[in-house]
């Protein structure tokens, strides 16, 4: 299957929102805009790509190899090597990923493993109404599952609701391969940002931030609608910058490696805000400076693991 420009600029835009979520010294108050829509952008923009498979043990083995091994080899990397961690990394919750001092960050690999297979099972089924039926349900699911101190094992209640996000982008794939004409684009870029800060409305319905990974969503409805509203804007403006910017090898590689760089991201942040903070800048700079320069880290970074080290990062060996 040929690469499709938008879909890598998309993945690229959406990284550096992650980047920009994780630099807790200069981003707020734009951490909470960004968490109210980011997670749920990524599992979209999977959709997008998806298509159905015949579920085998060789499917199993190609997402054990892309999402499974590099949650365990960065999991126990990041985390001290006892015997208590390791069960805690298997586990695989939010919570026991914290516990065990290890990169919160990973909780995002065992979903997508649990989403992947569950919007997989969604698209066989065929008729209308019953699946609507059922993408609603495993929704609900997702939502109401009662609260565990632990959480859940690999986080499956939040797997629940990131297939329905996966199964969405897989609903629109062929109408975001369609041509639009740039007034088009700039309008659904502007709508989309303009619907995302509805997130203020959902706001109250959380302590602080959404936080997927802990099944924190605040409102269901509201949560959905910010989600939906950043996918447009994310969409569309990844769009206009392939019009003006078409097969540009920087923002492709960027978008191609994103899994390298939400690897490494958090360590390259926690250096560049020592270094940043006795700069006499504003924050908003700061900030700039922090998501640029850690692209640039990360992406040189991903250059070498890709040759000498691609299975942890998912890849082919």
């Amino acid at each position: 299957m040929n690469r499709k420009t938008y879909i890598d600029y998309m993945r690229a835009f959406a990284i550096l929102l992650v980047i920009a979520g994780h630099a807790n010294a200069f981003n707020d108050p734009v951490k909470t805009w960004i968490y109210s829509f980011h997670m749920p952008l990524f599992f979209m923009i999977s959709g997008l790509t998806l298509s159905e498979k015949k579920l085998s043990l060789k499917l199993v083995e190609k997402k054990v190899r892309v999402l499974l091994v590099p949650y365990i080899v960065w999991g126990l990397l990041y985390s001290s090597l006892t015997p208590g961690n390791v069960v805690k990394i298997c586990y695989g919750s939010y919570r026991s990923i914290a516990s065990a001092g290890s990169l919160t960050s990973l909780w995002f690999l065992p979903t997508m493993f649990i989403a992947y297979f569950i919007s997989q099972i969604l698209i066989k089924i065929r008729k209308s109404v019953l699946r609507l039926l059922f993408v609603i349900g495993v929704f609900l699911v997702g939502c109401y599952l009662p609260e565990i101190k632990e959480g859940y094992p690999w986080c499956i209640n939040i797997g629940f609701i990131a297939a329905t996000f996966i199964f969405a982008g897989y609903l629109i794939k062929e109408l975001t391969d369609k041509r639009w004409s740039l007034g088009i684009m700039i309008a659904g870029t502007m709508i989309g940002a303009a619907g995302t800060w509805m997130y203020h409305l959902n706001s109250v319905n959380v302590k602080s931030y959404i936080l997927m990974a802990s099944g924190r969503i605040g409102n269901s409805a509201w949560f959905v609608i910010s989600s939906l509203c950043g996918f447009i804007f994310i969409y569309f403006f990844s769009k206009i910058v392939e019009y003006y910017l078409p097969g540009n090898e920087i923002i492709s590689h960027l978008g191609q490696n994103t899994m390298t760089v939400f690897l490494i991201n958090k360590p390259i942040l926690q250096i560049l805000e020592d270094v940043l903070n006795r700069v006499a800048v504003k924050n908003e700079i700061r900030l700039i400076l922090a998501v640029c320069i850690t692209a640039i880290v990360a992406c040189l970074i991903s250059k070498v693991i890709n040759v000498f080290l691609p299975a942890a990062v998912g890849k082919k060996v």
